[in-house]
């Protein structure tokens, strides 16, 4: 099975339908508070290179830590999480978490907060009951349940 089979297509729904955007640019924010923090999860078509998402977190770091810097800003209290497509084929999306500290390979707020823009947004689709699905980080995998409207994580 490829990889986040649906990605891309998902991920151009979320930017065009719930961003408003016909012609996509390159990154695309939705803001989730959790546990008194900001978390923008950030939807993008921005090609990073790596073979694992670890490899991509270690580019963006070296790379382009301008986005993590431009997006932070000031708030000593924001995190990104940067939803790109997955390596494993049984996630629905990656993710690659940036804070004001760098660059963790996993943190469990960004889990949920990328799990819930994911339902949120169409990405995941909502059934009744409990279901889950995996979302890919530098780490590895992350399981999300989602039982009547609420979210859980679990590695």
């Amino acid at each position: 099975m490829e990889p986040g089979k649906n990605f891309k297509e998902n991920n151009l729904r979320v930017i065009q339908n719930y961003f408003g955007s016909s012609t996509p640019e390159k990154l695309h924010i939705d803001n989730i508070t959790y546990d008194g923090d900001d978390h923008l999860i950030t939807y993008t078509e921005i090609d990073i290179p790596g073979d694992t998402l670890l490899d991509q977190m270690n580019y963006m770091e070296e790379h382009r830590d301008n986005i993590r810097v431009q997006l932070l800003g000031d708030e000593p209290t924001r995190c990104v999480d940067l939803v790109v497509p997955p390596k494993d084929p049984r996630a629905v999306a990656g993710y690659i978490i940036m804070e004001t500290m760098g660059y963790p390979p996993f943190s469990g707020s960004n889990t949920l907060s990328t799990g819930y823009s994911l339902i949120q947004n169409g990405f995941v689709e909502k059934k009744e009951g409990k279901h889950s699905f995996f979302i890919e980080c530098a780490a590895g995998l992350a399981e999300i349940t989602v039982r009547f409207g609420n979210v859980f994580s679990r590695v």
